[in-house]
């Protein structure tokens, strides 16, 4: 089971790591800071050692992350290495992670779907597209940043999340964004007081 530090803490860059298994350029951590790919959000990329991660999908297990490397990395189980997230790339993602979550408070409908990529990002919603108006999104979007709401992950039991959203489909945390309603979500989050900047 990989120690998956990035759930406590988002913003932390680098960890030094021991080297579980190595499959193919598949390589498996005692601990990582790097995000996978879930959630609708795009793995980390970065460097584990002298080599560049390209992606960073789930394993196999619960807690198993794959850290996936350019080709001929020579790496093996036992190896003590440094690892680092492209951090400019990781805060772009959460910010944008983020404003999605604004966006959710704002259009009053049940999330289908979403992705977060490099440079931009959708939700998609169970409603008739007539019903969105944009001004009027637009205009709840901009009073959230102007109010420079809070956001504040924070981990939950099943039980309280059930209390919270009864027959919630994700598990194990949520995102209160300060007076907006509860999320499920377990991916990375801007923990500060969410600007246009």
């Amino acid at each position: 089971m990989t120690q998956l530090l990035f759930r406590e803490d988002p913003y932390l860059i680098t960890c030094a790591a021991t080297i579980i298994s190595v499959q193919d350029n598949a390589v498996e951590l005692d601990r990582t800071v790097f995000y996978p790919l879930g959630g609708g959000q795009a793995g980390d990329t970065g460097r584990l050692g002298a080599w560049r991660v390209l992606d960073t999908r789930k394993g196999a297990g619960a807690d198993s992350v794959l850290h996936l490397l350019e080709p001929g990395a020579k790496l093996a189980a036992g190896d003590p290495v440094e690892i680092q997230i492209d951090w400019e790339r990781r805060h772009r993602l959460m910010r944008l992670h983020t404003a999605l979550h604004l966006l959710g408070a704002a259009v009053k409908a049940p999330v289908t779907g979403g992705r977060i990529g490099d440079d931009k990002a959708h939700l998609d919603f169970d409603i008739e597209m007539e019903k969105l108006v944009k001004e009027t999104i637009e205009a709840r979007l901009h009073e959230l940043i102007s109010s420079s709401v809070e956001t504040r992950p924070t981990w939950i039991t099943d039980a309280e999340l059930d209390a919270a959203i009864p027959n919630a489909m994700a598990r194990g945390s949520f995102a209160p964004l300060s007076a907006l309603r509860v999320i499920p979500c377990s991916t990375s989050h801007s923990q500060q007081k969410f600007s246009m900047n």
